[in-house]
């Protein structure tokens, strides 16, 4: 992973170094190093190894950071949102969970608004009708305790993995969000 957050740190300096894109990590990395900007096109998305959770986790959160315009509010449209998602999935070899977790780590320190809410809400919706299908969807630490964006976050998430949403965790999560002009 040393190798994987070097090359990250430089391209941001936009520098280079010289990988073998035919082996790990890089293999894996690319399809989201090349969304990223750092990595030539990806011809085919049908990778043979697959990202460390650590390494996916570094490229993850620095894929949510470009969801961040120069004010610091979020952006995005509905194609960026899509293709980074597949840009995981190609990378993880799984459902796009890493770029959930660092939505939510993301979201841990940001005040719940309007674009919080409506970023929440377009996740859920592209992941659910486009990966809700995936095999392998964990999301079970998403049920601790959360910020009322979090709590946002994990009230649209849920919808993928269900079998979650117990009274519990909807009381906890609709009492968090109370307060908050939004729909739920």
């Amino acid at each position: 992973m040393t190798e994987l957050a070097e090359y990250i740190e430089l391209a941001l300096r936009g520098e280079t170094m010289e990988v073998d894109w035919s082996r790990p990590p890089w293999a894996a990395a690319k399809p989201a190093l090349n969304w990223l900007g750092m990595a030539p096109k990806v011809t085919d998305l049908c990778a043979t190894t697959y990202l460390s959770e650590s390494e996916a986790k570094l490229l993850c959160d620095q894929m949510i950071l470009r969801f961040i315009d120069e004010s610091g509010n979020l952006a995005w449209s509905s194609h960026m949102l899509d293709t980074a998602l597949k840009s995981t999935v190609a990378s993880v070899g799984g459902p796009p969970e890493p770029f959930v977790r660092s939505t939510w780590d993301l979201f841990y320190s940001r005040k719940l608004e309007s674009l919080e809410y409506e970023f929440s809400r377009a996740l859920g919706r592209a992941l659910l009708s486009r990966r809700g299908e995936d095999a392998g969807w964990d999301l079970r630490w998403i049920l601790g305790s959360a910020s009322a964006s979090q709590a946002c976050l994990r009230y649209w998430m849920l919808a993928i993995k269900p079998s979650l949403w117990t009274s519990e965790v909807e009381q906890e999560t609709l009492r968090i969000l109370a307060d908050y002009p939004f729909q739920f």
